[in-house]
């Protein structure tokens, strides 16, 4: 499905393909669902992480990492060339960027949750398989088609108070 409070755009060239589902503009507004990132209270995910990392810390994993649990990253962070998978969820304190092109980032289901969520922006420029939800407070943009075959493959659902989703040649976006 396919809802906006206001117009669905597809720019010249693009196409939107819904499949099993609906698109439905005009529809009312519903508050944003709100996430505690890093407050005192038991319940964030900053208190709940099964590892923390700074950018630089996380940056420096293997290429070929996995990880499992809630990921908490303490800042902006951009994950370039660097294959990654992540049972459980990614929880990034401000902006992330994934520009990962030719290497896998991959999110599974796990039990207590799963799915990339920003306290700030989300901006995917590459291949990513997501099992769960992509979560942006701000904005959610991905952008496609600077490399032949881009896919990016989200099971769950996609929130963010704006959606932007750009994709030329023969990316898809799914």
């Amino acid at each position: 499905n396919v809802k906006a409070s206001n117009s669905i755009i597809v720019e010249s060239g693009a196409t939107l393909t819904i499949t099993g589902g609906t698109r439905q503009e005009d529809v009312d507004e519903i508050e944003m669902p709100q996430v505690d990132f890093d407050s005192d209270l038991s319940t964030s995910f900053k208190n709940r992480a099964t590892q923390t990392f700074t950018p630089a810390q996380f940056r420096a994993l293997p290429s070929g990492s996995t990880l499992s649990g809630i990921i908490f990253v303490t800042g902006d962070l951009e994950i370039e060339n660097q294959a990654l998978t992540i049972n459980g969820m990614l929880v990034v304190n401000g902006d992330l960027e994934i520009d990962n092109h030719g290497r896998d980032f991959t999110v599974t289901a796990n039990a207590s949750g799963s799915g990339i969520l920003a306290k700030e922006d989300v901006k995917i420029e590459s291949d990513i398989t997501v099992s769960g939800i992509v979560y942006a407070t701000d904005t959610l943009r991905i952008k496609l088609g600077e490399h032949p075959m881009e896919r990016v493959a989200i099971t769950g659902g996609m929130v963010a108070w704006s959606a932007i989703l750009e994709g030329k040649g023969d990316s898809l976006v799914t």
